[in-house]
């Protein structure tokens, strides 16, 4: 069960990611989801959004692992619009890392 703290610091840590993120600085919001997750580890949001600013970092693998983590907690909690819309960035995702022929 998680306390009050933590789940206010898993908000404040993702807020500020989101923030972060919507200002480019891509690393401070990696950083900041990174801190968020042990706070609320099941939260798909953060994984999703940690997954666009590690894709547009150049990160693909990372991106790939936490759009696919994502995915997984969405379909858990059933929430089959986000679990849909993550399953469709994780195809992109998985398109762009295969070699061309």
């Amino acid at each position: 069960m998680q306390t009050k703290l933590e789940r206010g610091n898993a908000v404040a840590f993702f807020d500020r990611g989101v923030e972060q993120f919507r200002t480019g600085d891509l690393a401070g919001a990696i950083s900041s989801f990174d801190r968020a997750l042990p706070f609320d580890p099941d939260n798909a949001d953060t994984y999703g959004y940690r997954c666009v600013a590690r894709h547009r970092a150049g990160d693909t693998a990372g991106a790939i692992a936490d759009c696919q983590h994502a995915a997984n907690l969405y379909l858990e909690q059933g929430d089959d619009r986000e679990y849909q819309y993550a399953i469709d960035i994780l195809d992109k995702l998985q398109d762009l890392s295969t070699p061309a022929a």
